[in-house]
């Protein structure tokens, strides 16, 4: 891609995660009706509504989606760029009114992320990136600031970020075996990661097999772009458009 018709998509995709957000805070007072799907997560009205203006959106540029609540469509293997989407990351957080829920698009192009956004409605803060144009945040009206992972080396010094309602037994045991003293708790991975990626936080990892293409894709690029890395939980880095979907071992 050329660097204009780039920076082009990247403010397609930064204002229709906008408003997908805004259709979701739109249902964020009131009373939400819970779904639980197959795999007994759980599902609400705001995540189809944010799935349909995103995939309606992204359908303009003819190339595959991977959306947590479409059906998957294998056709997209043959593809060179491919849309991963969460319309919805952080459903529980939604539904408990923490906050802590957000948009997350990204465009894989040839098994890696290129271009990413987190969008969190509830504060109005937008994470972007594009492969070798840094990684930046934009507060509601306030100028973007580029953003840059802190430098702490040394792990009792490093400040942790766990899942607010999906804390597995194995992170609090290696927890202690790191000796991390400072530990903060939030929902979506993409805000997650998008603290880490303004120097709020060092160190998430997750080692379930639960988590999505979807969960990571756009996070993987902000992080890489402010410095950071995510990675398999074995250190090798993320191969998208994968046929399966989830991602063996979790990720660091």
């Amino acid at each position: 891609m050329d660097k204009i018709k780039t920076t082009k998509i990247l403010k397609d995709i930064i204002r229709i995660a906008r408003k997908a957000g805004q259709a979701t805070l739109k249902m964020y007072s009131q009373k939400t009706t819970v779904y639980q799907k197959r795999d007994k997560s759980l599902l609400t009205e705001a995540d189809t509504a944010s799935n349909k203006i995103i995939v309606n959106f992204l359908q303009k540029y003819s190339w595959p989606i991977l959306s947590e609540e479409s059906k998957d469509n294998i056709s997209r293997l043959k593809a060179d760029k491919v849309w991963i989407v969460d319309p919805l990351d952080g459903t529980a957080d939604f539904i408990k009114k923490t906050g802590d829920f957000s948009i997350m698009i990204a465009l894989v192009e040839n098994k890696r992320p290129t271009l990413g956004v987190i969008y969190q409605p509830v504060k109005d803060k937008m994470y972007f990136a594009h492969k070798d144009q840094g990684a930046f945040l934009k507060i509601g009206k306030q100028k973007p600031k580029k953003l840059q992972v802190s430098k702490v080396a040394n792990l009792s010094r490093a400040r942790l970020i766990v899942s607010r309602y999906h804390l597995d037994p194995r992170q609090i045991r290696l927890n202690y075996k790191m000796n991390i003293k400072k530990v903060r708790k939030a929902g979506s991975n993409g805000i997650k990661i998008g603290l880490i990626a303004e120097n709020k936080a060092d160190i998430f990892y997750n080692p379930s097999n639960k988590m999505g293409q979807w969960d990571m894709c756009a996070c993987d690029i902000i992080l890489r772009q402010s410095g950071g890395c995510l990675t398999k939980i074995n250190g090798l880095k993320i191969k998208y458009n994968q046929k399966a979907v989830k991602v063996r071992n979790g990720i660091a």
